[in-house]
């Protein structure tokens, strides 16, 4: 398991920053080897536009076409909607991204201070 963090500077909405952060994490799952991904989005919009749309009529087309063909040099690509209130550890993860010049990544083991919320979104999910 591997998480990482990266702020993002561009001014773009919502739904182009969630789909710049899934490129983001795609480009970084294929930079440390992994072969198998699930991407699990609470944006329906961008899992929409990377699971149908064959367009790349505008930035989000286009974001989600570099997502659909970075997936496809894996063995296993899904992405799938999940409600947000199953993802609460990623938001945690998200807000802290908002002040960060860096990338910050986590191989194995996260920093102490996410335990915590980590451990809460583990637990719920399988509860």
């Amino acid at each position: 398991m591997a998480r990482f963090s990266k702020g993002n500077t561009s001014a773009a909405g919502v739904v182009v920053c969630e789909a710049l952060a899934t490129r983001d994490a795609l480009a970084f799952a294929l930079d440390i080897g992994l072969s198998k991904m699930v991407l699990e989005k609470d944006n329906s919009v961008v899992v929409n536009v990377i699971k149908y749309s064959d367009r790349e009529l505008s930035e989000l087309e286009g974001i989600c076409a570099d997502i659909k063909r970075s997936g496809q040099r894996l063995q296993h690509f899904e992405v799938q909607h999940v409600p947000r209130s199953s993802k609460k550890f990623a938001h945690v993860l998200a807000k802290k991204a908002l002040n960060l010049s860096n990338m910050i990544v986590w191989m194995e083991e996260a920093p102490d201070d996410f335990v915590h919320f980590f451990l809460t979104d583990y637990s719920s999910a399988v509860s």
